[in-house]
């Protein structure tokens, strides 16, 4: 998170919508009407797709680990929307200092975990392709566990401090750090959240991409085309492409916004003193980058027949579960009807 987000905007933001600046209208409609259509879709696609990952051969592959982890940060931060929906809507979620202090720290620590996530899901990727020997070694489910439990107390620790600096200010969070302190945090989490995990991903996706090149040119070659077989069977091997669709999704929903925003954040400007253009385009890559956490259920659908097959495999025994409760209380009430009936 950082000064340019919905919420700091909706500050600056008439609490009548009629008397709304037009420079500022795109903003309103935006916040009310597109930003639940993007919660309520992920939070639905997020949940599915966490339960579907539960199966038993899901869970068992080292990337379903960082899948499952990032649906929980997505969901985090969706959540964290929320309130700023209900914020636009002129329904104040600030019930006190608690609920602004959860709102700040929660904000950071989702965001900062959904990139590194991403990440974690790009350098699986980038192994299982560029050094597809050390599979067995590096993308083990007990490494992708500790990696993971390892980002979570990081960011927890690292963003703790916010549930103590931070208050309300006419019913408005406001952080209570020193100028020095937040100056020094504003920049640490510029660099770990938005420029950081942008770099490292590139960089990723840019050897990825050359190695399948090299891939498609060799194919015809004997040797590779026997190796291909043998990848085949690894389960990393197999959701390469799911993974790699995963990392570049984020990658292009969330770059346009973290160039502006770092633009915008080291050139010192604030929203209300920014051109029209300037307001038009952070608000368009601000809703652009919201959209990354709403969109790996379908991503998934479409990138993934195992998941496919999972979700239709539980969608089955959810309905015969259904009929099967439905015939029996049928049963129940036939059963009592036929002895309740008066003899002849």
């Amino acid at each position: 998170m950082d000064g340019f987000n919905a919420s700091s905007i909706i500050n600056n933001v008439s609490t009548n919508v009629t008397d709304v600046n037009r420079s500022l209208a795109p903003a309103e409609i935006l916040l009310i009407y597109i930003l639940p259509i993007i919660i309520f879709v992920g939070l639905f696609g997020n949940v599915v797709s966490f339960v579907v990952f539960l199966d038993k051969e899901l869970r068992h592959i080292s990337s379903s680990v960082y899948i499952m982890a990032v649906l929980c940060s997505d969901t985090g931060m969706l959540l964290n929307q929320t309130l700023v929906w209900l914020e636009a809507l002129r329904i104040s979620p600030w019930f006190g200092q608690g609920m602004c202090k959860l709102f700040v720290f929660s904000g950071f620590v989702f965001a900062f975990l959904s990139e590194w996530y991403v990440v974690c899901i790009t350098v699986e990727n980038y192994v299982t392709l560029r050094h597809p020997t050390k599979i067995t070694t590096l993308c083990t489910i007990r490494r992708a566990v500790i990696v993971t439990v390892s980002l979570a107390t990081l960011a927890v620790s690292s963003y703790f401090i916010y549930l103590f600096t931070t208050g309300t200010d006419l019913g408005y969070c406001n952080n209570n750090m020193s100028s020095k302190l937040e100056q020094i945090y504003f920049y640490v989490d510029n660099i770990a959240t938005l420029l950081l995990p942008t770099i490292v991903v590139f960089v990723l996706l840019a050897a990825i991409v050359l190695q399948v090149i090299k891939s498609i040119k060799s194919k015809r070659r004997m040797s590779l085309s026997k190796t291909k077989k043998k990848k085949s069977s690894i389960p990393q091997v197999r959701v390469a492409k799911m993974l790699f669709v995963l990392s570049i999704s984020a990658f292009v929903l969330s770059t346009p916004d973290h160039v502006v925003k770092l633009y915008f954040s080291m050139s010192g400007l604030v929203f209300l003193k920014l051109s029209e253009l300037q307001k038009l385009t952070f608000l368009v890559f601000m809703f652009l980058y919201y959209t990354r956490f709403s969109t790996k259920f379908f991503i998934l659908i479409a990138f993934s027949k195992n998941f496919r097959k999972k979700l239709l495999s539980k969608i089955r025994c959810d309905k015969n579960m259904y009929d099967m409760v439905q015939s029996k209380d049928s049963l129940s009430v036939h059963h009592v009807a036929t002895n309740t009936s008066p003899t002849s």
